[in-house]
Protein backbone atom coordinates (compact mmCIF):
# COMPACT_ATOMS: atom_id res chain seq x y z
CA UNK A 1 0.00 0.00 0.00
CA UNK A 2 2.78 2.42 0.90
CA UNK A 3 4.64 1.67 -2.33
CA UNK A 4 1.53 2.27 -4.45
CA UNK A 5 0.47 5.47 -2.71
CA UNK A 6 3.98 6.86 -2.94
CA UNK A 7 3.66 6.94 -6.72
CA UNK A 8 0.34 8.79 -6.79
CA UNK A 9 0.32 12.29 -8.19
CA UNK A 10 -1.39 15.04 -6.22
CA UNK A 11 -4.49 15.08 -8.42
CA UNK A 12 -5.06 11.37 -8.05
CA UNK A 13 -4.37 11.52 -4.34
CA UNK A 14 -7.06 14.17 -3.87
CA UNK A 15 -9.54 11.86 -5.56
CA UNK A 16 -8.78 8.96 -3.26
CA UNK A 17 -10.11 8.40 0.22
CA UNK A 18 -8.92 10.39 3.20
CA UNK A 19 -7.04 7.33 4.46
CA UNK A 20 -5.04 7.08 1.23
CA UNK A 21 -4.13 10.75 1.28
CA UNK A 22 -2.96 10.46 4.86
CA UNK A 23 -0.87 7.40 4.08
CA UNK A 24 1.06 9.36 1.46
CA UNK A 25 2.48 11.41 4.36
CA UNK A 26 2.45 8.92 7.23
CA UNK A 27 4.85 6.46 5.59
CA UNK A 28 7.68 8.85 6.44
CA UNK A 29 7.06 8.13 10.13
CA UNK A 30 6.82 4.32 9.90
CA UNK A 31 9.53 2.73 12.04
CA UNK A 32 9.08 -0.96 11.18
CA UNK A 33 8.90 -2.59 7.74
CA UNK A 34 8.22 -6.17 6.67
CA UNK A 35 8.85 -7.29 3.08
CA UNK A 36 8.02 -10.78 1.83
CA UNK A 37 7.78 -12.42 -1.55
CA UNK A 38 4.24 -13.49 -2.44
CA UNK A 39 4.29 -17.24 -1.89
CA UNK A 40 1.24 -19.47 -2.09
CA UNK A 41 0.83 -21.80 0.92
CA UNK A 42 0.87 -25.54 0.39
CA UNK A 43 -2.80 -25.95 1.34
CA UNK A 44 -4.27 -23.05 -0.63
CA UNK A 45 -7.61 -23.46 -2.42
CA UNK A 46 -7.24 -23.57 -6.21
CA UNK A 47 -10.87 -22.64 -6.79
CA UNK A 48 -10.80 -19.65 -4.46
CA UNK A 49 -7.59 -18.20 -5.88
CA UNK A 50 -8.45 -19.00 -9.46
CA UNK A 51 -6.56 -16.87 -12.01
CA UNK A 52 -4.55 -15.10 -9.29
CA UNK A 53 -2.43 -18.23 -8.95
CA UNK A 54 -0.56 -17.64 -12.20
CA UNK A 55 -0.31 -13.92 -11.52
CA UNK A 56 1.38 -14.49 -8.16
CA UNK A 57 3.80 -16.99 -9.62
CA UNK A 58 4.78 -14.62 -12.44
CA UNK A 59 4.96 -11.30 -10.61
CA UNK A 60 6.06 -12.13 -7.07
CA UNK A 61 9.72 -11.26 -7.72
CA UNK A 62 8.70 -8.09 -9.54
CA UNK A 63 6.60 -6.75 -6.64
CA UNK A 64 9.20 -7.72 -4.04
CA UNK A 65 12.05 -6.06 -5.94
CA UNK A 66 10.01 -2.96 -6.69
CA UNK A 67 9.00 -2.51 -3.05
CA UNK A 68 12.59 -2.84 -1.83
CA UNK A 69 13.79 -0.37 -4.45
CA UNK A 70 11.25 2.11 -3.11
CA UNK A 71 12.45 1.43 0.43
CA UNK A 72 16.06 2.07 -0.58
CA UNK A 73 15.17 5.48 -2.06
CA UNK A 74 13.10 6.42 0.96
CA UNK A 75 14.10 9.68 2.68
CA UNK A 76 13.16 9.20 6.29
CA UNK A 77 12.36 11.79 8.93
CA UNK A 78 12.71 9.42 11.90
CA UNK A 79 15.17 6.62 12.77
CA UNK A 80 14.38 3.15 11.45
CA UNK A 81 13.69 0.59 14.16
CA UNK A 82 13.04 -2.79 12.49
CA UNK A 83 13.42 -4.39 9.06
CA UNK A 84 12.02 -7.87 8.38
CA UNK A 85 12.77 -9.71 5.13
CA UNK A 86 11.43 -13.06 3.90
CA UNK A 87 12.47 -14.17 0.43
CA UNK A 88 13.60 -17.15 -1.60
CA UNK A 89 17.29 -16.25 -1.68
CA UNK A 90 17.27 -16.02 -5.47
CA UNK A 91 19.96 -14.13 -7.35
CA UNK A 92 17.35 -11.72 -8.72
CA UNK A 93 16.42 -10.55 -5.22
CA UNK A 94 19.78 -10.69 -3.48
CA UNK A 95 21.14 -7.40 -4.87
CA UNK A 96 18.07 -5.38 -3.97
CA UNK A 97 17.96 -6.98 -0.52
CA UNK A 98 21.57 -5.97 0.11
CA UNK A 99 20.81 -2.43 -1.00
CA UNK A 100 17.87 -2.30 1.40
CA UNK A 101 20.07 -3.48 4.28
CA UNK A 102 22.69 -0.86 3.43
CA UNK A 103 20.02 1.84 3.41
CA UNK A 104 18.62 0.58 6.71
CA UNK A 105 22.09 0.70 8.28
CA UNK A 106 22.48 4.32 7.20
CA UNK A 107 19.17 5.17 8.87
CA UNK A 108 20.19 3.67 12.21
CA UNK A 109 18.45 0.30 12.03
CA UNK A 110 18.31 -1.44 15.42
CA UNK A 111 16.60 -4.76 14.56
CA UNK A 112 17.08 -6.94 11.45
CA UNK A 113 15.11 -10.14 10.92
CA UNK A 114 15.78 -12.24 7.80
CA UNK A 115 14.49 -15.66 6.75
CA UNK A 116 15.29 -17.60 3.58
CA UNK A 117 12.77 -20.23 2.50
CA UNK A 118 14.42 -21.42 -0.72
CA UNK A 119 18.09 -21.40 -1.66
CA UNK A 120 20.60 -21.35 1.17
CA UNK A 121 23.41 -19.88 -0.93
CA UNK A 122 22.52 -16.34 0.12
CA UNK A 123 25.04 -14.79 2.52
CA UNK A 124 24.04 -12.05 4.90
CA UNK A 125 25.98 -8.89 3.85
CA UNK A 126 27.94 -8.30 7.03
CA UNK A 127 30.41 -6.09 5.12
CA UNK A 128 27.68 -3.43 4.86
CA UNK A 129 27.65 -3.07 8.62
CA UNK A 130 30.78 -1.17 9.46
CA UNK A 131 31.51 -0.20 13.04
CA UNK A 132 30.04 3.28 12.64
CA UNK A 133 26.96 2.18 10.73
CA UNK A 134 26.02 -0.72 12.97
CA UNK A 135 26.33 1.19 16.24
CA UNK A 136 22.52 1.11 16.57
CA UNK A 137 22.06 -2.56 15.59
CA UNK A 138 21.10 -4.41 18.78
CA UNK A 139 19.11 -7.40 17.48
CA UNK A 140 19.85 -9.76 14.58
CA UNK A 141 17.75 -12.79 13.61
CA UNK A 142 18.86 -14.97 10.68
CA UNK A 143 17.31 -18.14 9.33
CA UNK A 144 18.52 -20.56 6.63
CA UNK A 145 21.34 -18.49 5.13
CA UNK A 146 25.12 -18.06 5.32
CA UNK A 147 27.15 -15.81 7.59
CA UNK A 148 30.93 -15.81 7.74
CA UNK A 149 32.62 -12.82 9.38
CA UNK A 150 36.39 -12.25 9.73
CA UNK A 151 38.02 -12.62 13.11
CA UNK A 152 38.67 -8.88 13.47
CA UNK A 153 35.14 -7.82 12.47
CA UNK A 154 33.74 -5.19 14.85
CA UNK A 155 30.34 -4.55 13.31
CA UNK A 156 28.42 -6.68 15.81
CA UNK A 157 29.87 -5.16 18.96
CA UNK A 158 26.57 -3.52 19.91
CA UNK A 159 24.44 -6.64 19.43
CA UNK A 160 22.57 -7.69 22.55
CA UNK A 161 20.35 -10.34 20.93
CA UNK A 162 21.35 -12.92 18.30
CA UNK A 163 19.07 -15.60 16.82
CA UNK A 164 20.41 -18.26 14.44
CA UNK A 165 17.99 -20.77 12.92
CA UNK A 166 19.42 -23.68 10.91
CA UNK A 167 22.16 -21.55 9.45
CA UNK A 168 24.53 -22.84 6.78
CA UNK A 169 27.60 -22.25 8.93
CA UNK A 170 30.58 -24.29 10.07
CA UNK A 171 31.57 -24.64 13.71
CA UNK A 172 34.49 -22.24 13.23
CA UNK A 173 32.26 -19.62 11.62
CA UNK A 174 29.85 -19.79 14.56
CA UNK A 175 32.69 -19.48 17.06
CA UNK A 176 34.15 -16.45 15.29
CA UNK A 177 30.71 -14.82 15.12
CA UNK A 178 30.07 -15.29 18.83
CA UNK A 179 33.52 -13.92 19.61
CA UNK A 180 32.62 -10.73 17.74
CA UNK A 181 29.42 -10.30 19.79
CA UNK A 182 31.07 -9.01 22.95
CA UNK A 183 27.91 -7.52 24.51
CA UNK A 184 25.50 -10.36 23.83
CA UNK A 185 22.72 -10.72 26.41
CA UNK A 186 20.30 -13.08 24.61
CA UNK A 187 21.31 -15.98 22.34
CA UNK A 188 18.92 -18.33 20.49
CA UNK A 189 20.40 -21.31 18.63
CA UNK A 190 17.85 -23.46 16.81
CA UNK A 191 18.96 -26.42 14.76
CA UNK A 192 22.62 -25.40 15.04
CA UNK A 193 24.91 -28.45 15.24
CA UNK A 194 28.48 -29.07 16.47
CA UNK A 195 28.36 -26.36 19.14
CA UNK A 196 29.84 -27.72 22.38
CA UNK A 197 31.28 -24.74 24.27
CA UNK A 198 29.70 -21.36 24.95
CA UNK A 199 31.70 -18.67 26.76
CA UNK A 200 29.64 -15.50 26.96
CA UNK A 201 30.11 -13.76 30.32
CA UNK A 202 27.33 -11.18 29.83
CA UNK A 203 24.69 -13.63 28.60
CA UNK A 204 21.37 -13.57 30.50
CA UNK A 205 19.18 -15.71 28.23
CA UNK A 206 20.07 -18.88 26.30
CA UNK A 207 17.76 -20.91 24.09
CA UNK A 208 18.98 -24.19 22.56
CA UNK A 209 16.43 -26.09 20.49
CA UNK A 210 16.96 -29.14 18.31
CA UNK A 211 20.67 -29.07 19.05
CA UNK A 212 21.92 -32.62 19.76
CA UNK A 213 24.62 -32.84 22.39
CA UNK A 214 26.92 -35.47 20.94
CA UNK A 215 29.44 -35.48 23.76
CA UNK A 216 30.22 -32.97 26.50
CA UNK A 217 28.50 -29.61 26.42
CA UNK A 218 29.94 -26.71 28.43
CA UNK A 219 28.07 -23.48 29.06
CA UNK A 220 30.37 -20.96 30.71
CA UNK A 221 27.88 -18.17 31.39
CA UNK A 222 27.91 -17.42 35.13
CA UNK A 223 25.23 -14.69 34.95
CA UNK A 224 22.72 -16.72 32.92
CA UNK A 225 19.19 -16.31 34.31
CA UNK A 226 16.97 -17.97 31.70
CA UNK A 227 17.64 -21.31 29.99
CA UNK A 228 15.45 -23.17 27.50
CA UNK A 229 16.73 -26.44 26.09
CA UNK A 230 15.31 -29.18 23.87
CA UNK A 231 17.35 -32.23 22.92
CA UNK A 232 19.18 -35.19 24.39
CA UNK A 233 19.76 -35.65 28.10
CA UNK A 234 22.51 -33.38 29.41
CA UNK A 235 25.04 -34.34 32.08
CA UNK A 236 24.87 -32.64 35.46
CA UNK A 237 28.19 -30.89 34.84
CA UNK A 238 26.48 -28.75 32.19
CA UNK A 239 24.67 -26.73 34.85
CA UNK A 240 27.48 -26.37 37.37
CA UNK A 241 28.85 -23.21 35.73
CA UNK A 242 25.46 -21.44 35.64
CA UNK A 243 24.36 -21.21 39.29
CA UNK A 244 22.14 -18.11 38.93
CA UNK A 245 19.38 -19.66 36.82
CA UNK A 246 15.91 -18.37 37.69
CA UNK A 247 13.81 -19.60 34.76
CA UNK A 248 14.48 -23.08 33.37
CA UNK A 249 12.73 -25.07 30.64
CA UNK A 250 14.14 -28.50 29.82
CA UNK A 251 12.74 -30.93 27.27
CA UNK A 252 14.59 -34.23 27.06
CA UNK A 253 13.65 -36.50 24.17
CA UNK A 254 16.29 -39.23 24.34
CA UNK A 255 15.12 -42.52 25.88
CA UNK A 256 17.73 -45.00 24.68
CA UNK A 257 18.93 -45.84 28.20
CA UNK A 258 15.97 -45.06 30.49
CA UNK A 259 17.60 -46.18 33.75
CA UNK A 260 20.78 -44.18 33.09
CA UNK A 261 18.79 -41.13 32.04
CA UNK A 262 16.61 -41.44 35.13
CA UNK A 263 19.68 -41.18 37.37
CA UNK A 264 20.95 -38.13 35.49
CA UNK A 265 17.55 -36.47 35.67
CA UNK A 266 17.49 -36.91 39.43
CA UNK A 267 20.97 -35.37 39.71
CA UNK A 268 19.85 -32.39 37.64
CA UNK A 269 17.12 -31.67 40.19
CA UNK A 270 19.77 -30.41 42.63
CA UNK A 271 21.39 -27.95 40.19
CA UNK A 272 18.94 -25.04 40.43
CA UNK A 273 19.02 -23.57 43.96
CA UNK A 274 17.61 -20.18 42.87
CA UNK A 275 15.06 -21.24 40.25
CA UNK A 276 11.73 -19.40 40.27
CA UNK A 277 10.11 -20.97 37.23
CA UNK A 278 10.67 -24.54 36.09
CA UNK A 279 9.22 -26.29 33.04
CA UNK A 280 10.25 -29.93 32.68
CA UNK A 281 9.26 -32.24 29.84
CA UNK A 282 10.74 -35.70 29.55
CA UNK A 283 9.90 -39.02 27.95
CA UNK A 284 11.34 -41.41 30.53
CA UNK A 285 8.55 -43.69 31.83
CA UNK A 286 10.58 -44.92 34.80
CA UNK A 287 10.88 -41.45 36.31
CA UNK A 288 8.19 -40.08 38.58
CA UNK A 289 7.97 -36.38 39.51
CA UNK A 290 7.80 -37.50 43.15
CA UNK A 291 11.61 -37.63 43.35
CA UNK A 292 11.76 -33.86 42.97
CA UNK A 293 9.98 -33.49 46.31
CA UNK A 294 12.47 -35.48 48.32
CA UNK A 295 15.72 -34.74 46.47
CA UNK A 296 15.32 -30.99 46.00
CA UNK A 297 13.38 -29.40 48.83
CA UNK A 298 15.30 -26.13 48.34
CA UNK A 299 14.31 -25.97 44.69
CA UNK A 300 10.63 -26.47 45.49
CA UNK A 301 10.72 -23.95 48.32
CA UNK A 302 11.96 -21.11 46.09
CA UNK A 303 9.89 -21.96 43.01
CA UNK A 304 6.83 -19.94 42.07
CA UNK A 305 5.85 -21.89 38.99
CA UNK A 306 6.40 -25.58 38.21
CA UNK A 307 5.24 -27.43 35.13
CA UNK A 308 5.75 -31.13 34.50
CA UNK A 309 4.97 -33.02 31.32
CA UNK A 310 6.03 -36.61 31.88
CA UNK A 311 5.31 -40.15 30.80
CA UNK A 312 4.45 -41.17 34.35
CA UNK A 313 1.65 -43.19 35.85
CA UNK A 314 1.71 -41.12 39.04
CA UNK A 315 -1.00 -38.62 38.25
CA UNK A 316 -1.59 -37.12 41.70
CA UNK A 317 1.99 -36.40 42.73
CA UNK A 318 1.89 -32.66 42.24
CA UNK A 319 -0.22 -32.03 45.35
CA UNK A 320 2.77 -33.16 47.44
CA UNK A 321 4.61 -29.99 46.39
CA UNK A 322 2.12 -27.77 48.21
CA UNK A 323 3.36 -28.32 51.78
CA UNK A 324 6.95 -27.61 50.71
CA UNK A 325 6.21 -24.42 48.81
CA UNK A 326 2.91 -22.70 49.64
CA UNK A 327 3.60 -19.68 47.40
CA UNK A 328 4.02 -21.20 43.95
CA UNK A 329 1.39 -21.89 41.33
CA UNK A 330 1.77 -25.49 40.21
CA UNK A 331 0.66 -27.27 37.07
CA UNK A 332 1.06 -30.92 36.25
CA UNK A 333 0.48 -32.85 33.06
CA UNK A 334 1.01 -36.46 32.04
CA UNK A 335 1.07 -38.14 28.68
CA UNK A 336 1.68 -41.60 27.29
Amino acid sequence: LVSILFKLDSKTAVGTSLLSRRWRRLWRLVESFHFSEVVLPDNYCWVRLGPMRDYFSTHRDHHFVESLQWFTRLKRETPLRRLSLVFSGSVECSDVVNSAIASAAQHGISDIDMAIFGRMEYEFPWWLLSVCRSSALTSLCLSHCKLSVPLDFGGFGSLTKLVLVQMYMSLKEVQVLLRCCTNLVSLHLIGMFDIRILRLPKLKELLLLMTPSLGKFKVDTPDLQRLEYCGEMLPTSTFQSIPCLEHVSLQFTDDIYPEYDADKLEDISTCFPHVKSLCLRYEIPKVSPTFWIFSSVVLVHHSSNLFFSAASQTKNSCHLFKPQSPNFEHRYKTFG
